[in-house]
């Protein structure tokens, strides 16, 4: 298994509230076993980015887990066939991205929380999962679109290497996960 825990996952949320479900479901996605990778694709398609391409704030971590898999020759998404997957995810999240970077438009910048409204949203989460969809956490999915925004570089020349492969679907998709980023940079 790899090692997730750098992340805080009670304070990251998906479409159905808190992300700590997440790490189990990348080791499920990453697996050589296909009933556990069907279920970690559907955790990770219909619940981190597939909400009508909404941003959460699991989102960037995701992504940022993603380019390390596609960096890293040795990783298990090469032996066990996610990269194409990976490829298409990536692609998703940055027409999301570039989606709600439009929306977002020049709407005055939403003001920070405190520290202590941000615990406060936190330990109300924890209680309740409709919390996640208060007014804090529009701050939050828009810092979440600034972290990705800040990734786009990365992802890029993580993926460009597949732009080159020799199988067709790989290459198609890589390009497409490039022009949607390529796309968020223009937005």
């Amino acid at each position: 298994m790899r090692d997730y825990k750098n992340y805080n996952w009670k304070r990251l949320n998906h479409m159905d509230g808190t992300a700590t479900d997440t790490p189990e479901q990348l080791e499920n996605f990453f697996s050589a076993d296909e009933n556990r990778q069907f279920q970690g694709r559907n955790h990770l398609f219909d619940k981190v980015v597939y909400l009508q391409q909404d941003i959460f704030t699991v989102t960037p971590v995701v992504v940022k887990i993603f380019i390390d898999a596609l960096l890293d020759p040795t990783h298990d998404a090469h032996t066990n066939n996610r990269i194409q997957e990976i490829l298409f995810f990536l692609g998703d999240a940055g027409s999301g991205l570039a989606m709600q970077i439009e929306f977002r438009g020049d709407a005055d910048p939403i003001p920070a929380p405190t520290p202590e409204e941000l615990e406060e949203l936190y330990k109300a989460c924890e209680a309740d999962e409709n919390e996640w969809y208060t007014g804090s956490m529009d701050y939050l999915m828009d810092k979440a679109q600034d972290d990705m925004f800040a990734m786009i570089d990365d992802v890029i020349k993580a993926v460009s290497p597949f732009a080159e492969s020799e199988d067709t679907t790989t290459q198609e998709y890589a390009i497409k996960a490039i022009e949607a980023w390529e796309e968020s940079k223009d937005a």
